[in-house]
């Protein structure tokens, strides 16, 4: 086993806070990347699209803005995972990553991996998490009691 295989036992992204705030983090990201409303018309005209991609060619001819801008958006788009690209000959095709719309159903749930580690962190506080467990929980999925 070589060093890189060694446990790490001060990582602090094997705690639960530590959990809690990396999933924290991508949420955010993802959430500042739709937070433009000419992103969000990207990503609805993308998962409406033929085929479910988008040539650049077309978006120019819809959308007002420079190209420089609209290329911007798009950029911001890829790089929060939100939509992939595919260089064809002189034009960019874009489209939805599939686990893109599971990613922000995860984040809005609260049964998703977000809400189940702000509940193990908080677990002790009856202030900040609810002790009422009639709602279904896959906490299972965690291999831990989320109680």
């Amino acid at each position: 086993m070589g060093d890189q295989d060694a446990p790490r036992d001060n990582d602090p992204h094997d705690t639960p806070v530590g959990r809690v705030e990396t999933v924290a983090d991508a949420t955010a990201s993802l959430f500042k990347a739709l937070a433009d409303p000419l992103r969000l018309q990207l990503v609805g005209l993308a998962g409406q699209a033929p085929g479910g991609e988008l040539c650049f060619c077309d978006l120019i001819e819809v959308f007002p803005q420079p190209q420089s801008t609209l290329s911007h958006h798009l950029r911001v788009l890829v790089r929060a995972g939100v939509m992939s690209r595919e260089r064809r000959g002189t034009w960019s095709w874009y489209r939805l990553e599939p686990d893109f719309v599971d990613q922000i159903n995860d984040a809005l749930s609260l049964d998703g991996l977000f809400h189940q580690l702000l509940r193990l962190e908080h677990a002790d506080n009856p202030k900040l998490i609810s002790t009422d467990h009639s709602r279904p929980s896959r906490c299972k999925d965690l291999d831990t009691d989320c109680t």
